[in-house]
């Protein structure tokens, strides 16, 4: 027995001081990785902006719509749009931002064509972002059935997110820099890497996207938040979609009586064919986000009540 006793106390002793050495690792990466979605973490959580107008969208938006260019001294623009994010993905995500972020008086919602259908690119969930979450969120989130715990875990701590490429943790100067943090403006951070591919789409709807989106557009209602719905410019000659697609979209705002601002059908003109906008047919590229988020600066003053 005494045996038994001395192996379980240096176990403990083990696991005490390797639990120790894992998390003083874990926070020292955490303090030196910084990247664009933990400064929009760190304004949800901790607003200094407190804008009034306020993006939410995919990764089109994230990289797309620069505040810049649509505030004034009297609005103040935020940048909500994660790479990714489908309307799953805010369900679980808005309540952080009731809880803590100042109602907005207007939301711009960034909308894709795929929106409601099961692509590959809106592939993002609040599991993801464990590592931003309060220790309460966390616990509760952990409790829930249609949250992935494993998931969960894993990215809760930086060094299990990046298991498979610890190298970039010890040697982050390494490496290429597809969104660097010198462009980055109040959520804003364009992208110099390709993130997708050309070709013909076509996908199954998605139910319960539909569902969690219309859900939104109700709570922004009830909240008494003007919303608008944007959807960014393609590179139009680069892909090929199902027209259905596109009119299931201009149909419900049209239903919904929200202002549809489509850089794809009728706001579509050459700048959707000038392929030095874009990264891809789907994301523009830096300049391309200044040039576009001008123009919608200026063709926002035209909805009733963005300028009151």
């Amino acid at each position: 027995m005494s045996e038994l006793k001395r192996f379980l106390k240096r176990s403990s002793v083990f696991l005490v001081i390797g639990a120790a050495l894992f998390l003083a690792l874990n926070a020292r990466f955490e303090s030196q990785i910084t990247d664009s979605e933990e400064l929009q973490y760190k304004e949800l959580l901790h607003p200094e902006i407190k804008a009034g107008v306020v993006i939410f969208g995919s990764s089109h938006a994230a990289v797309g719509i620069n505040p810049k260019h649509l505030q004034s001294e009297k609005r103040r623009v935020f940048n909500f749009a994660f790479g990714g994010a489908d309307p799953i993905f805010y369900s679980n995500w808005l309540p952080l931002f009731w809880e803590h972020y100042p109602q907005p008086e207007t939301v711009i919602y960034q909308v894709d064509w795929f929106l409601f259908r099961d692509v590959p690119y809106l592939q993002k969930k609040i599991e993801y972002d464990a590592d931003f979450l309060a220790l309460e969120k966390f616990w509760t989130l952990l409790g829930r059935s249609d949250i992935n715990k494993k998931d969960l875990l894993l990215n809760r701590f930086i060094l299990f997110q990046n298991r498979q490429s610890l190298q970039k943790l010890l040697w982050p100067s390494r490496g290429t820099e597809c969104s660097p943090l010198a462009l980055y403006y109040q959520g804003f951070c364009p992208t110099l890497c390709p993130t997708t591919q050309p070709g013909t789409i076509v996908a199954p709807l998605v139910e319960a996207r539909r569902a969690a989106f219309l859900a939104q557009m109700a709570e922004f209602k009830k909240r008494g938040i003007e919303v608008i719905w944007v959807q960014t410019p393609e590179y139009l000659p680069g892909r090929q979609i199902d027209p259905a697609y596109q009119t299931e979209l201009e149909e419900l705002a049209r239903r919904l009586e929200i202002p549809f601002l489509n850089y794809n059908t009728e706001r579509a003109d050459y700048f959707n064919y000038d392929q030095t906008h874009f990264i891809d047919w789907a994301h523009l590229n830096a300049q391309g986000a200044d040039d576009f988020s001008k123009r919608l600066g200026q063709d926002l003053s035209s909805v009733e009540g963005w300028n009151s």
